[in-house]
């Protein structure tokens, strides 16, 4: 049986006895759909990316787990890179799993739910010259959450990849100010939970800016980096992690190139 397998079960069989000793009132709701995603990347030839699995969910949320598959033929990752997020680095009952060859496993409980919104898990993965040009997927698998009572939460899982940049690149045609802020419009409404900075970044080269971004519609969104902006060039890019409404992903990625006077 896997560690973090047996890990997991003592930790869920902790949250459980527990639970039987602390009062815990029962917050749980399915209004909105939990969301748990990894990264989607651009790359066009050989280097590293930094890759992250992040949850965005309104559910109190007392545990969880779930494995990232990936090719180690095409991509290498660093077991010692790899560490756990602000979401759960502080839970007092967490695991984090790499001994297995193209897997990252990830467990965590707690004996209250709380909302969840944020990183779960960190690392770099290299793509090798050899490689460079293809599509490198990363998979969640065996996602799983469950509330302060043990009940399943749905959650619906996105994955990621690393791939060349497929979609429609624009360029602004007039140079902007510092502290430009960008509004986004879409032709559909959006899922709110999919609205997080693996699906909005904003570079200068290969350095991602700190961003704020604000949903204004539901078609509709700002976003403003939290530093002044340098006199240079910058790319604000929309990734497939940004979902419909109806659960489906932008049909392409969208590039905007834009430069600071």
């Amino acid at each position: 049986m896997p560690v973090l397998f047996m890990k997991f079960i003592r930790i869920m069989l902790t949250l459980v006895l527990l639970a039987t000793i602390l009062p815990i009132k029962s917050t749980y709701a399915v209004s909105n759909q939990s969301i748990i995603s990894v990264t989607t990347a651009y790359l066009e030839k050989a280097g590293t990316v930094n890759m992250s699995v992040s949850i965005d969910s309104d559910e109190q949320i007392a545990a969880g787990s779930f494995d990232v598959e990936f090719d180690s033929t095409l991509t290498t990752v660093q077991a010692n890179r790899v560490v756990l997020g602000e979401t759960v680095s502080s839970l007092p009952l967490v695991s984090l799993g790499t001994e297995e060859v193209g897997k990252i496993s990830v467990a965590w409980a707690q004996t209250k739910g709380v909302k969840m919104e944020g990183t779960v898990v960190d690392f770099p993965a290299r793509i090798v010259a050899a490689n460079a040009g293809e599509k490198v997927p990363f998979k969640l698998r065996n996602v799983q959450l469950y509330n302060a009572q043990g009940k399943k939460i749905p959650v619906k899982a996105i994955n990621g990849q690393i791939k060349p940049f497929d979609g429609k690149e624009t360029e602004h045609p007039e140079t902007v100010g510092v502290d430009k802020v960008w509004t986004v419009r879409l032709s559909e409404p959006y899922h709110l939970g999919t609205l997080t900075e693996q699906a909005v970044t904003l570079k200068r080269g290969t350095i991602e800016e700190e961003i704020t971004i604000t949903p204004l519609t539901d078609r509709s969104f700002q976003v403003k980096a939290n530093s002044p902006l340098r006199k240079t060039k910058y790319t604000l890019e929309i990734t497939e992690q940004l979902s419909s409404a109806n659960g489906s992903k932008l049909k392409e990625p969208v590039r905007h190139i834009f430069t600071v006077r």
